[in-house]
């Protein structure tokens, strides 16, 4: 119907342009054509939307003019003062404008067309809206924080196409110079011209649809602003209306500049004043809707908080749920996969390897330890190869000659390093074989563990399985074995020589070794397992129960070594001599609950300043001070341990026992050592057999608890530290009932220890082997062998040894006789850790006596320390000589 009302001539009821009719229905002889007619009713469509880019085009080309159109995002032009203006997005509403007000009419007539527009300060900065566009009002920043998100207003002006055509041909004239007749002024006073809106348009004949909305807007500024009476120039008028008409934006600033100068001046101060906008007729409604608007800002405002606040409960409550069940997943998945470990582990036939006669042992030295430990470690790989004495395990586990040992080095291994062992240890026949995984410097600085290492390098892992194929194989770690160790050794299709992971989730912390310990019914130390953030309060109650205990010692379960281990000397303790008079006073009845509260409420008010004052680090390697200590023991749990028979200035604090117990359920003692320390709970080196103990109790007591660790499932290396109890004195040499023979338990852990590489090199230097008979010292292999006692150490340091190539090294050594003689079976070993860091090394002093093998170490250190440096700086020879002084019989 509507294209048939378009084909007759009708204007159609869509179209804001007014066409008119052709009373022949296009049949007259001067009637346009069909196609005519039809591209001028498209024509017309088109002008009825100016915001449509091929409305804007047909304007331009034909009628030139141009209809600028903005977003309402559209950034602000440079120059403007507000970004609020009436842009010219084409968005087309049933709202209308209401009519300017004209001569007569009062200013509330107008004053709601003024509300709508919303001016509001003398330098917003709003532009009229184009002729013939559709023009959104679009509030301030200041504004659309005080009303509603859905405050704007939609202003339509429709164009008939006779205006349009003269507002074609009045831009045209417009380019043309003005002719400098002046026009006059135009005086508004209370919102009313002094004249008739007709005949004051008549002034711009060519814009006059501009021109009225110019006018319109002057006077609702007017009235917005209740200016008592203005001036303005019509001649600036009229450049604004062309401005208008061009379709170029136009300001408050514009409006005022079109008044006179002192009129233009007194209405920009009074636009200034604040609230000026609300006093005008139609003000206390202005005002209320802007209090509405407010309120209602706020109550969305609110709302809109609300919904976040909600919003974000509910994401994190979403994200806590999705991370849960990823770590329900990820457990579940490492519990199966544990689950699958010991099935391998118990279907290995490990007893079966065990028994054969020739077998193939993989050495493979991954401390698997936290992350956090290991990044603490600085030279982590060369820690990994203190056991580098372990590669000569065949000599040292049985007799056989024809076992093969392939060892997984964690650094690299070059020819002048290879060499240099060989000339000092002996030469590697093809029973020993070394590799290094081709990774091996890609993740150094990364401290990963070697097995981590070898599950990125296919290359190494390829070689274990040629070599073991067709094999009776077995992997021998050095250290407690981890998850990733039993992962390669599956890998591998390889049994291990250790303890199921059943046993060594018994022995996997010191507090759960102790428990275990004590369930064997085993004699330990006075001891408080899982202590967390109580510490200080079981540290009051084992003071008060020991009261003869002089030192008491704090580590934290996932220690290793000296790093995690803090003690405390009670002769700092205040209250100390007060308590030795109470346990005088009552020693009869010291056990009683009001004893032990009266005692405890006594330390326990002491006891804090003292740990804070007086608390010391074995090590500062993992944390610097008490307080970083105890909040890691508060954190990852330890325990509280008495030091017995307390002598700060003794350099032994306890005896070592490396056992092996076999698959068979035998059980055999590779070393017994005395540590020597540098500084409390600091081992340097050891010496053995050990002098604080006698040979027949440690054998005693080695018998009493292989059987125990045997029956429990223990497999593999253990390293047991044992001190003497409190009966110390009263035991003899003869063991008696207790088969303990007096000595307690200060830890235990799954593994050899890392001073137990000294048994398999002194096995591969003259056939030596620790033996208890017929008393505790090393003793050759061959009928009648000598007795010899050895002082090691591998945590000797010295930073010019980097400087000196291995060869030189080792003439070096010739020159000051720190050699071995190989008949004798007595003299000194220096072998470098590590091929690139040479500053690392090991030394063994093998001699007839005790005091021999000190003297022949000590006087060593000093002849390398002298000819490579005169700074005791840079090393730590001179630390562990100052220790070994007493023991000497002098360097001649």
């Amino acid at each position: 119907q509507q294209q048939q009302q378009q084909l007759r001539g009708l204007p159609s009821r869509r179209s804001h342009v007014s066409v008119a009719a052709d009373p022949t229905h296009g049949r007259g002889p001067n009637s346009a054509s069909p196609g005519q007619v039809a591209q001028q009713q498209f024509h017309s469509k088109l002008l009825a939307n100016p915001a449509n880019p091929v409305s804007q085009h047909l304007l331009s080309s034909k009628y030139n003019i141009t209809a600028a159109v903005k977003s309402r995002r559209a950034s602000q032009a440079p120059g403007l003062a507000d970004p609020g203006v009436i842009g010219h997005t084409a968005l087309r509403s049933s709202r209308s404008v209401p009519s300017a007000p004209t001569a007569g009419r009062s200013s509330s007539d107008f004053t709601g067309w003024m509300t709508q527009i919303d001016l509001k300060r003398r330098d917003d900065l709003r532009p009229l809206p184009p002729v013939g566009s559709t023009a959104t009002v679009v509030a301030s920043d200041e504004e659309q924080s005080m009303a509603p998100p859905t405050r704007h207003i939609n202003v339509h002006v429709d164009v008939p196409s006779a205006e349009i055509e003269s507002q074609a041909s009045a831009a045209a004239l417009s380019a043309a110079p003005p002719s400098g007749s002046s026009l006059g002024s135009l005086v508004i006073a209370d919102a009313t011209l002094d004249r008739s809106k007709d005949k004051l348009l008549e002034l711009f004949p060519g814009n006059q649809t501009a021109a009225a909305k110019v006018v319109d807007a002057v006077l609702g500024l007017s009235s917005l602003y209740v200016l008592p009476q203005i001036t303005v120039q019509l001649d600036s008028l009229e450049a604004v209306i062309k401005s208008v008409a061009a379709g170029r934006p136009v300001t408050l600033g514009d409006l005022a500049d079109t008044l006179e100068p002192s009129d233009a001046e007194n209405a920009r101060r009074l636009m200034a004043e604040p609230g000026r906008r609300f006093k005008g007729p139609q003000g206390v409604h202005h005002a209320a809707r802007t209090i509405q608007a407010q309120f209602r800002c706020f109550v969305e405002r609110q709302r809109f908080l609300e919904h976040k606040r909600r919003r974000w409960a509910a994401v994190t409550l979403c994200l806590a749920w999705v991370v849960k069940l990823r770590h329900r997943s990820m457990r579940q998945a490492i519990r199966a996969r544990r689950q699958q470990l010991a099935a391998a582990w118990d279907e290995a036939p490990l007893g079966k390897v065990w028994r054969a006669d020739k077998r193939l042992l993989v050495v493979v030295p991954s401390w698997s330890q936290s992350r956090d430990v290991r990044h603490a470690v600085a030279d982590y790989d060369v820690v990994q190869n203190q056991h580098l004495f372990a590669m000569f395990v065949a000599s040292l586990l049985s007799s056989q000659p024809a076992d093969d040992v392939v060892y997984v080095s964690p650094v690299p291994v070059d020819e002048d390093y290879l060499a240099y062992m060989q000339e000092t240890l002996g030469q590697f026949d093809g029973h020993i074989k070394i590799v290094v995984p081709e990774h091996t410097e890609v993740f150094r600085t990364h401290h990963m563990s070697l097995s981590e290492v070898m599950a990125y390098s296919p290359a190494v892992m390829r070689k274990i399985r040629n070599a073991a194929a067709g094999r009776q194989a077995v992997l021998v770690p050095p250290y407690v074995p981890g998850d990733v160790d039993m992962d390669v050794a599956a890998a591998l299709g390889l049994p291990m020589l250790c303890s199921s992971p059943a046993v060594q989730q018994c022995f996997g912390t010191k507090s759960s070794a102790m428990d275990t310990l004590a369930g064997l019914e085993v004699p330990v130390v006075p001891t408080a397992t899982h202590v967390s953030y109580d510490a200080l309060q079981k540290l009051c109650s084992l003071i008060a129960e020991h009261v003869n205990v002089e030192c008491w010692v704090l580590k934290v379960d996932q220690s290793t070594g000296s790093n995690g281990i803090a003690y405390l000397c009670l002769q700092d303790l205040p209250c100390r001599a007060w308590l030795h008079q109470q346990y005088e006073r009552f020693a009869s009845d010291w056990g009683s609950p009001r004893v032990q509260n009266a005692v405890t409420k006594r330390i326990k008010s002491e006891l804090p300043m003292a740990v804070d004052r007086h608390l010391r680090l074995a090590s500062p390697v993992l944390y610097r001070d008490a307080a970083q200590f105890l909040t890691a023991l508060g954190e990852h749990g330890g325990v509280v341990q008495a030091v017995r028979h307390w002598n700060e200035a003794s350099d032994v604090r306890c005896v070592t026992l490396d056992l092996l117990l076999q698959p068979g359920g035998k059980a055999e003692v590779l070393l017994a050592s005395d540590q020597v320390c540098t500084s409390p709970f600091s081992p340097m080196a050891i010496r053995s057999p050990p002098a604080c103990v006698s040979s027949s109790r440690l054998q005693a007591f080695a018998s009493a608890l292989g059987p125990r660790l045997s029956q429990l499932g223990v497999t593999g290396f253990v390293s047991v530290d044992i001190v003497p109890g409190v009966d110390a004195s009263s035991a003899t040499d003869d063991v008696g009932a207790s088969s303990w023979c007096g000595l307690e338990v200060v830890d235990l852990k799954l593994g050899p220890s890392t001073w137990m590489t000294a048994a398999p090199l002194c096995a591969r230097l003259g056939g030596l082997r620790f033996s208890f008979e017929p008393s505790a010292c090393f003793v050759a292999s061959e009928k009648g062998g000598r007795r010899r006692h050895v002082v090691f150490s591998n945590r000797l340091v010295h930073n010019n040894l980097a400087l000196v190539r291995l060869s030189v090294l080792r003439k070096l050594c010739q020159v000051h006789g720190i050699v071995f003689d190989s008949l004798d079976h007595t003299g000194v070993v220096l072998c470098p850790l590590t091929g690139t860091r040479r500053e690392h090394v090991a030394v063994a002093a093998i001699g007839t006596t005790r005091d021999d093998a000190t003297r022949r170490l000590t006087a060593a250190l000093e002849t390398l320390s002298r000819e490579l440096s005169s700074s005791a700086a840079d090393n730590n020879f001179s630390s562990l000589c100052q220790v070994l002084a007493p023991q000497k019989l002098g360097l001649d």
